[in-house]
């Protein structure tokens, strides 16, 4: 039920929320009313979430993406950003959700499950109003979130490649 709960307080904070298949996932299905339908038996696993996010403004040329990356890793996330040819910087990053296999009533539980969101939270406020120091933010978009039984990345990194 924990695992609900924590899944509902992400889609009302993300907004669209796609879930990977995997047969050792939980299944996920929202309805047009944003309700949540979850299958499976895998309360005690950890989930991790996976954002893609794009920053405008006055973002490069100031050391915004090794700012981000020192915030990231304050924050424990996984992931990469980059530069683009647009002028603004990209990237993804992932935190990690967990199912406590309780029966709690989902009211009781809305405290736990936010703390399992509290680094997207933070990073997400970060990334849109405070940045580097030299860095004037006028835009972010956070899109594709995707939810895995698995890491896909092992550390936060600056790169110019594609990941």
């Amino acid at each position: 039920l924990c695992a609900v709960v924590a899944l509902a307080a992400t889609v009302a904070i993300l907004g669209s929320f796609k879930f990977v298949s995997s047969s050792s996932i939980a299944a996920a299905l929202v309805d047009d009313q944003g309700d949540i339908a979850i299958t499976g038996d895998d309360d005690n696993k950890k989930y991790y979430i996976l954002t893609k996010f794009e920053i405008s403004g006055k973002v490069q040329g100031v050391s915004f993406r090794r700012y981000t990356k020192n915030k990231a890793n304050e924050l424990g996330l996984m992931g990469w950003c980059r530069n683009t040819p647009r002028g603004t910087v990209e990237g993804e990053y992932e935190y990690e959700v967990s199912g406590d296999g309780g029966s709690q009533a989902a009211a009781s539980s809305i405290n736990e499950s936010e703390s399992n969101n509290w680094r997207d939270v933070a990073f997400r406020h970060w990334l849109c109003h405070v940045g580097s120091p030299k860095s004037n933010i006028e835009r972010c978009t956070f899109s594709e979130e995707e939810a895995s039984n698995g890491r896909m990345f092992n550390e936060f990194r600056v790169t110019d490649k594609n990941i």
